[in-house]
């Protein structure tokens, strides 16, 4: 049975002026909220790590679309709102309010209060998954909202892969281009659908009626075929059945900023730093992308995180390891989950 989740974030701007991106992690459903060290979404380290009790770890990630200003504020907002929608069913009456790990403009994530949520168990009738579709829709709202309040931002979007990790396994919502992958036994394979035209194109590859070269150079390739705009969403894939998850499996979440490397490549890394800890994990996916150099090298975003099975959930052990919560910074880098109420 899983007992815990470690995980970790970061970024890297690439050869961008300002970093669109945005993530988050939320613990749901904490029975006792308490510190959570900083998660880097930069190139420097973790800055410590502690233990948080929940029922269930939710991972967003939103590539913001829209010119600078416009990318930022989409992608920023839809986490934001994605996470409060998810966290507006937790019960009132906490001393502390639940924390949540958002991106500031620089790419650092901070822990920011969202939602006060009940301290001890958590009611029955809340012990459920929170609600991605209605927290996906509350996030298209949000930019709708943002847009009513300033038209100049009239075109902006994001793309937005969520997922909500309990005692079970893991359920997903994706909309866009965003990644979600599960790395297991040694085998890369993505969870989500493409929602750009790139399938489309090879598609047309596969049965002949498109060039290879030709798809792979067409500027049409990296349109949306849906994404978070403030009108109605085309394409929206919702797992609502959980999927199981095993010792030594590993999520990644990542924007399209990693397709600089190909699936062959990813799954090869991912063989050498399996045994690591997931900061150390996300670190070799930017460092790489970061040695490709190449030109017009988007922002990427890359979340890493591990299911723990062991009783003690978050002890550390060979394959990473976790802080106390009066870690100095910089002695952590792992961020961890322990489940105290399996959804």
């Amino acid at each position: 049975m899983i007992t815990s989740y470690v995980y970790a974030a970061r970024a890297i701007v690439g050869d961008r002026d300002e970093q669109e991106d945005a993530c988050a992690f939320a613990v749901i459903g904490r029975e006792r909220p308490r510190s959570v060290a900083k998660a880097e979404a930069s190139r420097q380290g973790a800055e410590g790590a502690s233990e948080a009790h929940g029922r269930g770890l939710l991972a967003i990630l939103a590539d913001g679309m829209g010119g600078h200003v416009g990318g930022r504020r989409a992608s920023t907002t839809a986490c934001e709102a994605f996470v409060a929608a998810c966290l507006a069913g937790e019960a009132s009456g906490a001393n502390e309010p639940n924390e949540v790990e958002v991106p500031n403009t620089a790419g650092v994530t901070d822990k920011t209060s969202v939602a006060p949520q009940e301290t001890g168990a958590a009611r029955e009738d809340l012990a459920g998954p929170p609600p991605l579709a209605a927290a996906l829709e509350a996030a298209n709202e949000a930019i709708a909202s943002e847009i009513a309040r300033d038209p100049s931002l009239r075109g902006m979007g994001c793309t937005l892969v969520a997922a909500y990790l309990d005692g079970k396994g893991v359920r997903w919502i994706s909309v866009g281009d965003s990644l979600l992958f599960l790395y297991r036994r040694g085998r890369l394979e993505r969870l989500n659908a493409d929602h750009s035209m790139a399938p489309v194109l090879d598609d047309l590859v596969r049965r002949g009626l498109m060039d290879p070269f030709e798809a792979t150079l067409s500027p049409r390739r990296h349109l949306l075929r849906s994404a978070l705009t403030g009108q109605p969403l085309e394409i929206v894939e919702h797992r609502d059945e959980t999927l199981p998850l095993e010792a030594h499996d590993w999520l990644i979440l990542a924007s399209d900023g990693l397709e600089t490397l190909s699936d062959a490549e990813l799954e090869g890394l991912l063989a050498e730093v399996s045994d690591e800890s997931p900061d150390r994990v996300v670190e070799a996916l930017l460092e790489r992308v970061e040695a490709r150099g190449a030109l017009l090298q988007d922002n990427t975003t890359v979340m890493a995180i591990q299911p723990r099975f062991d009783e003690t959930g978050a002890t550390a052990h060979a394959r990473g390891k976790t802080a106390d919560a009066d870690a100095e910074p910089g002695e952590g880098l792992v961020q961890t989950v322990r489940l105290t109420q399996l959804g």
